[in-house]
């Protein structure tokens, strides 16, 4: 009987250790403000995006800017109002993680995502219909994301970079982001910041800042996000350098 127990212990040591090396759960830092994936987690069955002030392109007060609706329990299509613009499709495997993602324009795109973990470290393969692919890197310390690095298979001039802080209390604080490419589109690159409000395990506010990479001081873009009592978006504020040019409000049904 003693072996036997001693036997047991270390099968399941074993597979703790296999499991370790093998879990894609840090990835879901990924996903906390996600509207796709809470709905997905939370089986909600429709959001309205509303817009309360300003005007984004055609559209204005109590137009509608986004809908999302929960097609099935792991599929969620979104709808977005603006000139020659846009339908998504967000499927998501068992685990919660993103599958495919479907862009539909003036033309269809797909992505699809492979993801494979080999101790501290996961590889992501993001690859497009359109024939391209783009290899993720992310490093892992203390069961958290610290680092990001993307890279376009066969283009050295395209690097995507990410850096993940976290509270003392272990929460998702600050995500710096830095996309270069040789491309001379004025948003191609740029220097992103995201920082994180909690409430105890509870997501309450996101700043997006977004700065040009050849003007450091102000940010162009910022984005700020407020979230209910339960963690899900409920408005954002957009504005342009330092001019607020539009609010939304997002419903849930």
């Amino acid at each position: 009987m003693k072996f036997l127990i001693i036997f047991l212990l270390i099968i399941i040591l074993l597979s703790c250790s296999e499991e370790k090396k093998t879990s894609l759960q840090p990835l879901f830092v990924e996903y906390v403000d996600d509207i796709p994936y809470l709905m997905t987690q939370n089986q909600i069955g429709s959001v309205f995006e509303i817009i309360s002030y300003g005007e984004i392109a055609y559209l204005a007060k109590n137009d509608t800017l986004n809908y999302y609706v929960l097609d099935t329990e792991n599929r969620v299509t979104q709808k977005l109002k603006s000139f020659m613009c846009c339908s998504y499709v967000y499927e998501f495997d068992s685990l919660g993680l993103l599958k495919q993602k479907r862009v539909f324009t003036d033309y269809p795109e797909y992505f699809s995502y492979d993801r494979l973990r080999e101790e501290n470290v996961i590889y992501e393969n993001q690859s497009s219909n359109m024939g391209t692919e783009v290899e993720y890197k992310y490093q892992i310390e203390n069961k958290k994301i610290i680092s990001r690095v993307g890279k376009i298979k066969g283009d050295s001039k395209f690097s995507d970079s990410t850096h993940y802080e976290y509270s003392k209390e272990n929460k998702l604080k600050t995500k710096i982001r830095i996309r270069l490419n040789d491309s001379k589109g004025e948003f191609i690159n740029d220097n992103t910041i995201t920082s994180y409000v909690w409430n105890q395990n509870v997501l309450e506010h996101v700043d997006i800042k977004q700065f040009l990479i050849e003007d450091q001081r102000q940010p162009y873009f910022t984005t700020s996000i407020s979230f209910d009592s339960l963690g899900f978006p409920r408005s954002t504020v957009l504005l342009i350098k330092q001019d607020t040019i539009s609010k939304t409000s997002i419903i849930k049904k």
